[in-house]
Order: structure tokens, then C-alpha cells, then sequence
């Protein structure tokens, strides 16, 4: 788990409530095992772009990146 740990634990709170909001009490191990399978895919989702990686997993080659890209972008607009 590693690096998805920080993503699985800022995220599996909010989708344990909205589970438990549609679902109620009922049906815990499922809204486990959604709680978990959500929030990995979550952690796939960022790892795969370099904004995902810099702003969100701590990447300070991929921030870096981002961060040049934001500048090219400001530079180049019209005033």
C-alpha cells in the first residue's frame, strides 16, 4: 500500500458516509470493501498524470514539471 495510504486514508471516510447515507447500518463489509476499492482507484487515477502525482501524491519532480508548464502558460497570455 505505501504510497496509496494517504490517499486510501483521506478518502475512505468520506466514502464510508456516503455509503452509509445510501445504504444505512446495513451491508458493512460491502461498504468496506467499496470504501477501499474506490479510494485505490482514486490513488490509480492520480499516480497516472503528473498534475495527480505533483499536487495531490508529493512528487517534486512532477510539481516541478506542472510548475514550469503553469509559467509557459502565464507568460504566453496576452495582457
Amino acid at each position: 500500500l505505501g504510497q496509496a495510504s494517504i490517499v486510501i486514508m483521506f478518502l475512505h471516510q468520506f466514502v464510508l458516509i456516503h455509503a452509509k447515507v445510501y445504504w444505512g447500518e446495513r451491508h458493512e463489509l460491502v461498504r468496506f470493501a467499496l470504501a477501499v476499492a474506490l479510494t485505490m482507484l482514486a490513488y490509480y487515477i492520480l499516480q497516472k498524470f503528473t498534475w495527480g502525482r505533483a499536487l495531490f501524491l508529493g512528487s517534486e519532480q512532477d510539481y516541478r514539471k506542472v510548475e514550469l508548464k503553469v509559467r509557459g502558460l502565464i507568460l504566453k497570455t496576452p495582457a
